[in-house]
């Protein structure tokens, strides 16, 4: 992955048909690219959020002192380990990690988003599981604008992993 990398909004496929596409989206200002088109305008934005976050992660880690970045450090994190590794410089530039931090945050949403569907599908297919389900919902939270603690719904029968 090259320094264009980062210029692929997301895995925007028709940057591979048409390369100086993506160059030309990025030189329009996002809330234009918004205006024109508003998924195009949330994954740019999205990808601003990761480009700042790699920013400040490694802007951390140059101004940090050795004691300063060892306490800091504590709590292993995917683009530490990259940027410690002995992986070569091209491989920890600031494009590099923008379109890893892109690529993670964006399998962990798809898989998210998958396995919610296929939940939603099976219970809707399924009225009488769907029932049972809301009835424990609704003795644990009679109120449904309290929100329930998570330690509450893993009580709950129907929803603890050895029933199914």
């Amino acid at each position: 992955m090259g320094e264009d990398a980062a210029l692929d909004p997301g895995g925007w496929h028709l940057g591979q048909i048409f390369p100086k596409l993506l160059p030309l989206l990025k030189s329009i200002p996002q809330p234009w690219v918004g205006i024109m088109d508003p998924g195009m305008g949330m994954i740019m934005g999205y990808n601003k959020i990761c480009e700042a976050k790699i920013r400040e992660i490694m802007s951390e880690r140059k101004k940090s002192t050795q004691k300063a970045y060892q306490k800091m450090s504590a709590l292993p994190t995917l683009f530490k380990e990259l940027l410690d590794s002995d992986l070569p410089p091209q491989e920890k530039t600031f494009a590099r990690l923008a379109d890893e931090c892109q690529s993670v945050i964006g399998a962990g949403t798809e898989t998210t988003t998958h396995a919610l569907e296929v939940i939603a599908y099976h219970l809707l297919d399924s009225p009488d599981i769907l029932q049972k389900l809301r009835d424990e919902l609704d003795q644990v939270n009679p109120d449904r604008s309290v929100q329930v603690p998570f330690r509450d719904l893993e009580q709950l029968p129907y929803l603890v992993r050895e029933k199914f």
